[in-house]
């Protein structure tokens, strides 16, 4: 059976899918060569027999692989693109997509805050810049990932704070202090979610 996972591995390697997608295939793969492989063995007395009948009957694998790529929708296709790996931990995937938010922002928080969203634009994309860059001679020029992930949430509730308190004196609406606040839990949630993945995977100190 071992011969069989790596069989169906080997027809899902160059899938793009979801996870979950990808997960489904595996299972309704193992299933067929499961079959098959009992049917064989009533048939052959021969357990390697049985199982290369079985893989026999599994077909050609680049067909097979060409089947089930053209069985993936094209938002299942989009959303394994948008979420691979590779994609997910590089640094300009996160740049850009902060200037994406950031541009956002800029049709819901009202005309006088854009100052202060230009301020925190440039701020927040350098602290992205520098939470996604290693350790080297130009990084260090930012400070500490740690001192960026203090700004950051401090920074946030710097913002949510007062956008809170004007509502409460009724000198801002809910909706014009929805920016703000969407914008300053933004920024805690990057410095929080950042705090926790470095705690994560922060390798052990060797005695």
């Amino acid at each position: 059976m071992n011969d069989f996972e790596s069989l169906v591995a080997d027809v899902l390697r160059g899938i793009r899918a979801s996870a979950a997608r990808k997960r489904a295939m595996r299972e309704e793969l193992l299933a067929h060569l499961a079959s098959a492989y009992e049917e064989e063995l009533h048939l052959k007395s021969d357990a390697a027999e049985a199982a290369e009948a079985a893989r026999r009957r599994f077909g050609n694998t680049d067909e097979l692989r060409t089947r089930l790529q053209a069985s993936v929708s094209p938002l299942d296709r989009l959303l394994a693109m948008c979420f691979q790996k590779e994609l997910l931990m590089s640094r300009w995937f996160w740049i850009v997509a902060w200037i994406f938010v950031m541009a956002g922002f800029c049709f819901i928080v009202p005309s006088s805050m854009l100052p202060g969203l230009f301020a925190g634009t440039v701020i927040g994309g350098a602290g992205v810049w520098r939470l996604t860059h290693e350790d080297g001679r130009i990084a260090r020029w930012f400070g500490p990932r740690w001192g960026w992930r203090i700004v950051a949430m401090l920074l946030g509730v710097g913002m949510v704070l007062p956008a809170l308190a004007q509502v409460k004196q009724g000198r801002h609406t809910p909706a014009e202090a929805a920016g703000p606040i969407a914008l300053g839990l933004l920024f805690v949630l990057i410095g929080f979610v950042s705090a926790v993945h470095a705690m994560m995977t922060r390798r052990p100190q060797i005695a």
